[in-house]
């Protein structure tokens, strides 16, 4: 999820941690903002919300869960 002139990413990971992160490759970024959520919709509810704010779209990868 990123948007070319603001280069930014918003992760949501396992632990229903989002993190939003400006220049992001595979192993590092700046950090904009995180938060953490007590439930998975939460979480989505606001990577959303961040995504919307920045103006990029969203692009989901499932992990596989045992």
């Amino acid at each position: 999820m990123k948007m070319s002139d603001q280069n930014i990413t918003v992760v949501v990971q396992r632990t229903w941690q989002v993190l939003v992160l400006r220049d992001a490759d595979e192993q590092h970024g700046e950090l904009i903002d995180d938060a953490g959520f007590e439930t998975y919709p939460e979480a989505l509810l606001y990577a959303a919300q961040q995504a919307d704010q920045y103006g990029i779209g969203i692009t989901y990868h499932a992990d596989s869960f045992i």
